[in-house]
């Protein structure tokens, strides 16, 4: 593992290393493949050995590059046919093995590009500790009542509602950001409110379709309390 220092000054010494470190592990991975095409390893154990070879490479990615790259090596993708699973082994494989040779090369063209310090982590947002919840709506006021009635008397919150809230005279959405905030969590009743005509193409007769779905600003809040709360 290299130092952050060591990282962040991209000397000779620490490339050196890294290209050595990577070219052992390319050479690992490609016994591996040889050797269960070759059936010399049969193609479950091989698989299982692929595996731990991707973790090593994962876990060296993340300490000794740049997590970022880790994430790319861990998110690559390939061609999986149910029939043919020693051709699918065969392409992980080599789709693996390929993202690291390329890898290799960028560090020895420019390894700026690839080099990079981890940033400490944004700290996690403190959610205000109340009884507050906001209550996400559209059209279905049935529910929306028997919702606020159950937290209200069984469970002894406060629910929200932003119609209800004072200051009308402000912007809806600053209203609604300035009344989610001070909320501890939130339901939302995503209940089929609008029709949407979906238009296909113009060349099929079928093409129509109708379908239901939630209000605009249901979809809206729900995105905004899942980015805020997580």
């Amino acid at each position: 593992m290299l130092s952050e220092i060591e990282r962040s000054q991209h000397s000779p010494d620490c490339v050196k290393k890294i290209i050595a470190e990577l070219d052992e592990l390319v050479a690992q991975g490609f016994i591996i493949i040889t050797e269960t095409r070759s059936g010399k390893t049969v193609l479950e154990l091989g698989t299982q050995e692929l595996i731990r070879w991707e973790d090593r490479v994962r876990h060296y990615l993340a300490e000794s590059v740049s997590e970022a790259e880790a994430e790319k090596f861990s998110d690559l993708s390939w061609i999986r046919v149910a029939v043919d699973p020693q051709g699918t082994f065969n392409r992980r494989g080599n789709t693996k093995i390929a993202f690291v040779v390329g890898l290799r090369k960028a560090l020895v063209v420019d390894p700026r590009v690839v080099l990079s310090v981890p940033t400490a982590r944004t700290p996690q947002k403190t959610l205000p500790n109340t009884k507050r919840v906001f209550i996400v709506h559209g059209h279905d006021q049935a529910n929306r009542y028997r919702l606020q009635a159950l937290l209200e008397k069984r469970f002894r919150l406060q629910p929200i509602i932003l119609q209800s809230e004072p200051g009308m005279s402000r912007p809806l959405i600053q209203k609604f950001e300035e009344v989610a905030e001070d909320c501890s969590f939130a339901f939302v009743l995503m209940t089929p409110d609008d029709q949407v005509r979906f238009q296909g193409p113009k060349d099929k007769a079928s093409a129509e379709e109708l379908y239901a779905q939630s209000r605009p600003n249901v979809i809206f809040e729900l995105g905004w309390f899942c980015g805020h709360i997580g």
